[in-house]
């Protein structure tokens, strides 16, 4: 039967291997994943930059292709500033949620 040990019966560790958990704590857990889509969010917010500015650049004095590229990189630079504040706050969280005693 699923979670049952060698002996039959059903233990914490049974548990553990049948669903693949292992023994991170839940916190640990959930900030890992903030960690994660947090930089893939970072990551995407610096390619608009990039490419904000490589159309800039391509505009060839083209006045509407430069105002598409200044938007794009502005939003490239408030999602980032985003992204970095919502990682201080998750940071904290994080940290007193791990500190604290249960």
């Amino acid at each position: 039967m699923w979670g049952q040990g060698s002996s039959g019966k059903v233990t914490q560790e049974s548990i553990r291997t049948a669903t693949g958990l292992g023994n991170q704590d839940p916190r640990t857990i959930a900030a890992s994943v903030i960690n994660i889509i947090l930089g893939f969010l970072g990551i995407i917010a610096v390619v608009l930059i990039i490419a904000g500015g490589f159309m800039w650049m391509t505009a060839a004095g083209n006045d509407e292709k430069i105002g598409t590229a200044r938007k794009i990189m502005t939003a490239g630079v408030i999602g980032l500033v985003i992204v970095l504040a919502a990682f201080g706050i998750a940071r904290f969280v994080v940290n007193a949620l791990t500190s604290a005693t249960v």
